[in-house]
């Protein structure tokens, strides 16, 4: 692949599709510091697209964790007055028991 070739691509992929330098690297050929040098030519727009990136990732992250907290500490049972009395009892019969033995 020419040297002009895989820069036009790699401007296309990175910038237009959106896809990652490692992506770019596996499907082009060019190794991923070519890469990562010729992108930095375009300065200020390459900055600005690795910016909004991170702030994308960042966003997702926090969906994910958001969910992941949601499914696995949500509480699946009505709390009332004899769940919670039983559960105190048992509570506190754990804890002397550990206090006293």
């Amino acid at each position: 692949m020419t040297e002009k070739k895989w820069r036009e691509q790699a401007y296309v992929l990175f910038f237009i599709e959106r896809k990652s330098i490692n992506d770019i690297s596996e499907e082009i050929g060019v190794s991923r510091q070519h890469i990562s040098k010729y992108l930095k030519t375009y300065g200020l727009s390459y900055f600005k697209e690795k910016e909004r990136r991170k702030e994308e990732n960042k966003e997702k992250r926090k969906e994910y964790k958001e969910k992941w907290r949601r499914k696995n500490y949500e509480i699946n049972y009505d709390v009332d007055s004899d769940t919670l009395r039983r559960e105190h009892f048992e509570a506190v019969t754990v804890l002397s028991y550990e206090k006293f033995y």
